[in-house]
């Protein structure tokens, strides 16, 4: 929260004299272990014609999650503007980890001139602001709009209820004839890199796991957040709740994800190939849009990225495909419509369709369904699939790697 939105409420004081600061306007437990500052900028103006000499500038904060602190300046000039250099403020750890509720609570600055006289607040008071901060419960994040770069804090590979789901990914692996190691980007193979992943989702999704509705707007104004561990005990999670899940999983595995940001909505990405987003949040989706153009050869600026892709794409496949049209289905990419192989054999990912996680074998002359996705190697297989006599065509387009809404913020939580 910038210095807008403090109250500059000081009677009596020169007109002319202000604080300007830049306080955060949420603060949480996770701020202090990141050390991400209270105190943003800081600034004292003087636009009087008057010299004002022997002043402090106070700071407290109410609870009292902030030591108190004092500036000293000798002089304040007419027309000044000085700009504090040194903003390091003491925290109190134990309050913020103590918090299991947000509560309200305000930075106030009080600009005075003069000795105190009778305690540590006297003299003339030149200028006063107060801040509203929000002080979060240790295990909530404050949204995008205060804390979108915290959100990688709440990524916890290292919790307990991590490593039994990434033991039972790699019993999985095993049980149908592939590597058991998770081993990150060691084979360089983005098709083993699928398999990990569907290994882990199958994983995931036998623990039954619920759908626990998020606070409105929870993108902007943040949330709680389960841990891995209350998410294994309780059986709940909200989508933040499961992408945060999926992505301590895929960090576990050696792997980069990314976390996607939605108006109301959350999910998760991991990169098929070993590479991070160029800064730890992305506010732009263009950047997505050149790793899916490079990774399928298309121009970025012809790629659409939207919450509505799925529902955008199926408008276009109906009025085009026809019964007896072929549709050429290149390697990685959804089977669009129900339809027969016709000239290569296949091992499509159905498990859109069945929850089967490990690719399914398919022969020339089968049926195929939409949803599904061709999984052989990305640089050279390719699949035909012919729109069946019906010609229904389901949309259910979902490009691995994922797509991004274009009002959404991409956070990559192996960039922290």
């Amino acid at each position: 929260m910038g210095a807008g939105a403090a109250e500059q409420d000081a009677q009596g004081a020169p007109p002319g004299v202000r604080i300007v600061a830049d306080v955060a306007g949420a603060f949480s437990y996770a701020s202090y272990q990141n050390a991400v500052p209270v105190l943003r900028a800081l600034t004292l103006v003087n636009a009087t014609r008057a010299t004002f000499e022997g002043c402090r500038l106070e700071l407290a904060a109410v609870p009292p999650f902030l030591r108190p602190r004092v500036w000293n300046i000798d002089r304040l000039l007419p027309g000044d503007e000085l700009a504090a250099s040194d903003r390091r403020l003491e925290l109190d750890p134990a309050y913020l980890a103590g918090l299991d509720e947000a509560e309200r609570g305000e930075v106030r600055l009080v600009l005075r001139q003069g000795a105190p006289k009778g305690g540590p607040n006297g003299g003339r008071i030149l200028a006063e602001a107060r801040h509203p901060v929000r002080l979060l419960a240790r295990d909530e994040w404050g949204g995008v709009a205060d804390m979108a770069q915290l959100l990688p804090a709440f990524v916890m590979p290292n919790d307990p209820a991590v490593a039994p789901l990434l033991r039972g990914a790699s019993e999985k692996l095993a049980k149908h004839g592939f590597p058991p190691g998770l081993d990150g980007y060691q084979s360089g193979d983005p098709a083993r890199v699928r398999l990990m992943v569907a290994a882990l989702y199958a994983t995931v999704a036998e623990r039954d796991l619920h759908y626990a509705e998020p606070p409105a707007s929870f993108e902007l104004r943040g949330q709680k957040v389960r841990r891995p561990s209350v998410i294994a005990s309780t059986g709940l999670a909200t989508c933040l709740d499961s992408a945060l899940l999926f992505a301590a999983l895929f960090e576990g595995a050696g792997l980069n994800p990314v976390l996607l940001m939605f108006e109301g909505h959350a999910a998760v990405g991991v990169w098929l190939k070993k590479r991070t987003l160029p800064d730890a949040v992305v506010a732009s989706p263009m950047e997505l849009r050149k790793a899916i153009a490079a990774r399928y050869g298309l121009d970025a600026s012809r790629i659409v990225c939207g919450a509505g892709s799925d529902e955008l794409l199926g408008i276009l496949c109906r009025p085009y495909a026809r019964p007896g049209d072929e549709v050429l289905v290149r390697a990685g990419e959804t089977v669009p419509a129900d339809g027969t192989l016709l000239d290569a054999d296949a091992a499509l990912d159905e498990s859109a369709l069945t929850g089967e996680p490990l690719p399914v074998p398919r022969r020339a002359g089968e049926a195929l369904r939409s949803h599904g996705y061709d999984s052989a190697d990305p640089w050279t297989d390719y699949v035909i699939a012919g729109v069946d006599a019906h010609g229904q065509v389901v949309s259910g387009w979902n490009r691995p790697g994922g797509e991004a809404a274009s009002s959404c913020q991409s956070i990559s939580s192996s960039s922290r």
